[in-house]
């Protein structure tokens, strides 16, 4: 029997992240009696698999961790673990951060053919460069922060009409980790160097005062997709830290409002502006898009979009009597929607250029 494959972990500086949205997905599966098959990677790129996985404490030392790897056998490819291979129905793709949400794992999947949750591979990827999904948000007239581009060894100077404070974050990255606020020029080089450690090249924004975060969830594909409530992250005017967001094991939700207590017209243009973006990116699964709110000024920017968002954004779809299985399903039938409709094309042509060199010699 083929089982549904919950895959955490990888080589990311997000990998801890990833590992809370696996086991919450995990815990999901086996309080609904679904058959599932743990997958957890490591940092240096190793599969893992057993019993052990199901238990946090478990990952300091790798205790009950079974080795494992996908070989190709009787015209499939499968996951084997000591002597025992095993089908995957479909494998739930719970990591975060760059080397693993930007695609490149979902292209191991699609090598496969096996049918794997989050968006297409190049989209994935266009998400996951905050840089070049904002160029493409601001060509689309989505509300974008203003900001420019620094490269790692290439001259890092302030752009003209850019003052402080100024916001430098790593490109690539996500869960607020190198992410600072920085007023003065000496703060800059400081911070720039740091977010340099993490990424090859690094945004620089400007500030939007008076800020109120708003995050909003959309379950579902191009044509038929289900919103989320909008939640408020923080009452506070800062930028949060990645401890702020994600304390191991820690709620998530304390401080956040669900509903947010915002006006109808803030609401609308939130759900325009994330419908807007979630087809331009023709995303799938669940996704999620943080906005920043200029709560005096009452203007809305999209910040950034998050293709595989942590704990898969499950709360926010609570009220609105979409259970967190619900979610799974959706994204499972999702998932295979794209992949049956990929394997409908055409991938070999008529025409052999094999054939025409062998008839030339």
């Amino acid at each position: 029997m083929k089982k549904i494959a919950v895959v955490f972990g990888g080589n990311s500086l997000e990998h801890d992240i990833s590992i809370i949205t696996g086991l919450f997905v995990l815990e999901e599966l086996e309080k609904n009696k679904v058959d599932f098959l743990p997958l957890y990677l490591s940092h240096d790129n190793v599969f893992y698999t057993g019993k052990g996985l199901l238990n946090k404490d478990n990952y300091e030392n790798r205790r009950h961790f079974i080795k494992g790897e996908f070989v190709f056998k009787n015209g499939y490819y499968k996951f084997k673990a000591k002597h025992q291979y095993t089908d995957i129905d479909c494998a739930i793709l719970c990591v975060h951060g760059k080397g693993v949400e930007d695609g490149k794992l979902k292209a191991l999947f699609d090598f496969m053919h096996i049918p794997s949750t989050s968006s297409s591979v190049l989209s994935s990827a266009l998400i996951q460069d905050k840089y070049f999904s904002k160029l493409i948000m601001k060509n689309a007239n989505i509300p974008v922060v203003d900001a420019f581009l620094l490269r790692k060894d290439s001259p890092c100077e302030i752009r003209e009409g850019f003052d402080f404070p100024l916001i430098i974050k790593p490109t690539n990255l996500g869960s607020s980790i190198g992410v600072k606020k920085v007023n003065n020029i000496d703060e800059f080089n400081k911070y720039l160097n740091l977010a340099f450690s993490y990424d090859d090249s690094v945004i620089v924004e400007k500030v939007v005062e008076n800020l109120k975060e708003l995050n909003i969830a959309i379950l579902g594909d191009y044509n038929n997709f289900v919103m989320s409530e909008i939640e408020m992250v923080n009452a506070k005017n800062s930028v949060l830290s990645f401890s702020d967001k994600y304390e191991l094991f820690k709620s998530k939700y304390d401080g956040h409002v669900i509903p947010a207590h915002i006006s109808k017209t803030i609401e609308n243009e939130i759900k325009e502006n994330a419908q807007k973006a979630f087809k331009l990116f023709d995303a799938k699964g669940v996704v999620r898009f943080d906005f920043l709110l200029d709560s005096k000024e009452k203007k809305v920017y999209l910040n950034e979009i998050n293709s595989i968002p942590g704990s898969l954004a499950f709360y926010l779809f609570k009220n609105i009597n979409i259970s967190f299985m619900d979610i799974l399903g959706k994204m499972i039938e999702v998932a295979k929607e794209e992949y049956k409709n990929n394997r409908k094309l055409i991938s070999k042509y008529e025409y052999s250029s094999l054939k025409s060199l062998t008839r030339k010699k």
